[in-house]
């Protein structure tokens, strides 16, 4: 069992070092051909809150409800897009 177990801990190791790996070359993809960072890309996910304003006011100037959905891989997260989960 001990056995077993050291093998998926020492998969599981090279399995994080290569995602790791992975992520460290797509920063570097993404910085190259964008001129952004991934924290200056979460700065504006941080701050997209600040745009709440403009649509309250176009939707009280038209009497409509509006809403923003974005969706994306998140910097703060490792590139992953998080979904929320309703629980039953």
């Amino acid at each position: 069992m001990a056995e077993v177990r050291g093998r998926y801990e020492q998969w599981a190791k090279e399995e994080m070092q290569a995602l790791l790996a992975d992520w460290d070359k797509q920063k570097e993809v993404m910085v190259l051909s964008s001129g952004r960072s991934p924290e200056e890309y979460q700065r504006a996910i941080d701050n997209i809150r600040e745009f709440q304003s403009i649509l309250s006011a176009l939707c009280d100037a038209l009497s409509l409800c509006g809403y923003l959905f974005l969706t994306g891989p998140m910097p703060r997260q490792m590139g992953e897009s998080p979904v929320p989960v309703a629980l039953l």
